[in-house]
């Protein structure tokens, strides 16, 4: 019994011995394999520049974007209905399209590969500075896992690929030689280890030398057999546009109401007196292309004539330019305030800390301020979109869809579009504005042209009552002067579209 205690003991020692043994060496050529491969001039692991920066993403230097390069590589979308540009509005489209491409190019975020096994630690994406002004290359490094003894004399390479900006280094240590300071390649040869090369890396700098509101450049860098590219995102500094709510901070110092009106007195008095009722002090903007105008007199409120069938859009935007406060709240002028028209509501929306939105839809309701509709996002649209080729890009509008609901307002939830009565962030509206084009009708247009740049949500808990007003003859038969064919190629050269 004893001799069978001491046999298994020996076996059970003798394999832990092996397992260790085994486990040493492995770690022992794992350890030696990593520290050639960092210290020796003749790497063994080589990262081609090719698997690190694809030529297929880059123009000139500047990274294009993925999503533009798969439709450019093949993608294609399909959808119901064919386009009604002839071939020479095709054509011109295209070059449009190029120079639009051109244009906003800067606004889309790189590509930016890092490289594995690198010693490089460093900001792939994220550094700014300022047109003619300089900035350091922050967070650029070697690791400290190299070991000193294997450097020896050290070359860096930087290179301004764009030549948007010279490079330099102010620091003169000892053992340090500096080739092409103050030009787009500097080349910094220096003897010493690895905290004194981190010293010299930490203070280079890239200062902009060309005039632009917004660029990009890309710094290449090179140590050995390695090479990463450091992106520098050349930005003119925007400054807030604020709005003073004044001392008081009510809702009057926050929104306007507008609306558009033509040949519909009655209805546009009838709203004015309902926004009186519940907001007395509130101010009213009223846009009008009426053939003969009739003066509107009521208290706060400014009256804007324009040109006879001026057009819907076209007093919007006039409505917009005018807006003195940070809010507006779009109505109809058949739109009526009842106790369901909470405005407060929607500026809640707006100012929650944990909340950032554009433009919050509303629903419809009755005379007593109750919701007429069942849906949890009355009007509320999706806008789906496909790369396509060059017969144009595909949109699908879902209308009664939207996406999830707003984690902080149970009553919202974020889609594309919604219905017509809607309070909006007025900066962020009049950099999209109101295609003019759309004289009598238009609504999914507008949100069409404020995909990527609204943040939109579709609220139940504020409505309005649509009183239809039919009266007038002259606005029934002007309503709809846009042919849906001539709508369908504007909308289609406008936005790059084959078919909606």
């Amino acid at each position: 019994m004893a001799v069978s205690r001491i046999f298994v003991a020996f076996i059970l020692l003798s394999a832990c011995i092996i397992i260790c043994t085994l486990l040493y060496v492995h770690t022992f050529i794992r350890t030696t394999f990593h520290t050639r491969s960092l210290s020796t001039p003749k790497i063994s692991v080589v990262l081609a520049p090719d698997l690190l920066e694809s030529k297929s993403y880059e123009n000139n230097g500047h990274v294009v974007n993925a999503n533009r390069e798969a439709r450019k590589y093949g993608a294609t979308c399909s959808c119901k209905g064919k386009t009604l540009l002839s071939t020479a509005s095709k054509e011109r489209r295209r070059v449009e399209l190029e120079d639009w491409e051109r244009l906003h190019a800067v606004s889309n975020e790189p590509l930016v590969r890092c490289p594995a096994l690198s010693p490089f630690r460093f900001i792939g994406n994220g550094i700014t500075v300022q047109p003619l002004e300089s900035t350091k290359l922050y967070g650029l490094s070697l690791s400290g896992a190299i070991p000193n003894d294997s450097l020896n004399v050290s070359k860096i390479q930087l290179t301004s690929r764009s030549s948007l900006g010279v490079l330099y280094i102010n620091h003169e240590a000892h053992r340090l030689n500096i080739v092409g300071n103050k030009t787009a390649e500097l080349t910094i040869t220096v003897n010493g280890d690895v905290e004194t090369i981190n010293e010299v890396l930490s203070t280079i700098r890239y200062e902009s030398t060309v005039y632009s509101v917004e660029s990009r450049d890309i710094i290449s860098v090179s140590w050995m057999s390695f090479h990463v590219s450091i992106h520098v995102h050349i930005k003119r500094q925007e400054r807030p546009f604020l709005y003073d709510p004044g001392e008081s901070g009510n809702i009057n110092a926050k929104v306007t109401v507008v609306a558009k009106t033509f040949e519909r007195y009655p209805a546009v008095k009838r709203l004015i007196s309902s926004i009186h009722k519940f907001y007395p002090g509130i101010t009213i903007l009223i846009a009008d292309d009426s053939e003969f105008p009739e003066k509107i007199k009521a208290a706060n409120v400014k009256h804007y004539i324009m040109p006879f069938a001026e057009g819907w859009f076209a007093g919007r935007n006039l409505l917009v330019s005018q807006i003195r406060t940070k809010y507006f709240l779009w109505v109809d002028d058949d739109f009526v305030f009842t106790n369901g028209t909470v405005l407060e509501r929607f500026v809640e929306k707006f100012e929650h800390p944990n909340v950032t939105v554009d433009h919050v839809g509303g629903t419809f309701g009755d005379e007593f301020g109750r919701a007429v509709s069942k849906s949890d996002c009355y009007g509320c649209r999706i806008i789906k979109f496909q790369y396509g080729d060059e017969e144009g890009d595909c949109l699908h509008i879902r209308s009664e869809r939207k996406y999830h609901k707003v984690t902080e307002f149970p009553q919202c939830f974020w889609a594309d579009g919604t219905t017509n009565f809607f309070m909006a962030r007025t900066s962020t509206v009049r950099k999209s504005g109101f295609d003019p084009f759309f004289e009598r009708s238009g609504h999914s247009e507008y949100f069409i042209d404020s995909l990527g740049k609204l943040r939109v949500m579709g609220c139940t808990d504020v409505n309005v009552m649509h009183k239809r007003d039919r009266s007038s003859a002259k606005y029934n038969k002007m309503r709809r002067t846009n042919p849906s064919a001539e709508k369908i190629k504007h909308v289609s050269f406008k936005n790059n579209l084959k078919c909606i």
